[in-house]
């Protein structure tokens, strides 16, 4: 992450989230923050493989420019 700060164009930091079953106030929260500081540095976050339960859990929890992948 460090080396996209600083750069005119940042590609988006993408995170593979398939093998993640479950995701509890505790992990909503960690990525409520890396998003956060994340969008404060001009990097966008994408979420990529999610499974179904924790896509819909991230859809109505997160911002709505969060990036969600297939």
């Amino acid at each position: 992450m460090r080396r996209c700060i600083g750069r005119r164009h940042r590609p988006p930091v993408r995170r593979y989230l398939s093998r993640v079953p479950f995701c509890d106030s505790s992990g909503l929260a960690v990525l409520v923050g890396i998003q956060h500081r994340s969008r404060a540095q001009g990097i966008t976050l994408a979420l990529a493989n999610l499974r179904s339960h924790t896509s819909r859990v991230l859809c109505v929890t997160l911002d709505r420019d969060l990036q969600m992948m297939a």
